[in-house]
């Protein structure tokens, strides 16, 4: 017997990762893994989504990174003359 997705009674293609129900593709998430080639399956209810605040912190830290690596390069330039 083929196994239905729990959400809206269509062919199942896979099932989640954390909590085992069948999905189909409709209702697939990936979730992250550390294999690049085949991200984790989850379910809408057990995917964990990265929160306004997380997201924020990455922005304002991308931010500053960027500002110092332009500080940096722009005083080793005038120590070494990288950009005559």
């Amino acid at each position: 017997m083929e196994s239905k997705c729990d959400m809206c009674e269509k062919p199942a293609v896979a099932t989640c990762s954390k909590c085992g129900i069948p999905l189909c593709s409709e209702h697939i998430e990936h979730g992250v893994s550390l294999r690049t080639n085949a991200p984790t399956i989850d379910c809408p209810s057990c995917q964990v989504k990265m929160s306004r605040k997380v997201k924020k912190k990455s922005y304002v830290l991308a931010i500053v990174f960027v500002v110092i690596t332009v500080i940096v390069i722009l005083y080793f330039n005038n120590i070494f003359g990288f950009f005559a």
